[in-house]
């Protein structure tokens, strides 16, 4: 049975909406969610194969992410920065896209998913490793666009170089995406402005089992 990515956002965004303080008023309609357009964006990322940092396949998707944020009016910006690993130097770009709140408030919310895929010495396409939170990132954020703006702003991060490039997940091989924005949001003094982060990952697979590591 499929799962779409979908349920978890309309839950999600169902929440945001109804985020006000203040006497009791009408609640705002959430804006819409479609799954179903989620899921095909899901079966396109499929499509394009692997997406390991610094390959072709990794471009392809950053340029789809990018399409499909400006079909929508968005504007998306590439971070990209270079670094050190197991393989060499590797070229990494995580992309976002800010929506901005009302009366340029200063608190924001942060919403991220990696797009990368794990090097495997098969032809690992990650469709719940990646392509799920994708996925539901895109529609997360053709959602909120329909949205007027707030109280809070939203950024949506597509972050590059999640996974390591060892076999073995070992610290510091992995998660270069998301400490390269973390530390971009610090040299700008923007960290203090988020007051959550909503990380989507492995959200595609309706048995998942998830261990303890030691």
């Amino acid at each position: 049975e499929k799962v779409h990515p979908g349920s978890i956002a309309a839950y999600l965004l169902l929440g945001l909406c109804a985020c006000t303080q203040g006497p009791a008023s009408p609640a705002p309609s959430a804006p819409s969610f479609d799954s179903a357009r989620a899921w095909k964006d899901l079966e396109k990322l499929v499509a394009l194969g692997p997406r390991q940092s610094g390959t072709p396949g990794a471009e392809a998707t950053r340029l789809y992410i990018e399409q499909e944020l400006l079909a929508v009016g968005l504007k998306p910006v590439r971070e990209s920065f270079t670094q050190a690993t197991p393989a060499g130097d590797i070229a990494f770009a995580n992309v976002y896209v800010d929506l901005t709140p009302k009366d340029q408030g200063k608190d924001w919310i942060l919403f991220c998913a990696h797009y990368d895929t794990k090097r495997m010495p098969f032809n690992f396409v990650g469709a719940n490793d990646a392509g799920s939170g994708t996925a539901l990132l895109l529609e997360l954020a053709r959602s909120l666009a329909q949205r007027p703006a707030g109280k809070f702003g939203y950024r949506l991060v597509f972050l590059d170089g999640e996974e390591s490039v060892n076999e073995r997940w070992v610290d510091p091989d992995n998660r270069y995406g998301s400490r390269h924005h973390a530390k971009r949001l610090r040299e700008t003094g923007r960290v203090s402005n988020f007051k959550a982060c909503v990380l989507f990952d492995m959200i595609g697979d309706k048995h998942l089992m998830m261990y303890r590591e030691v």
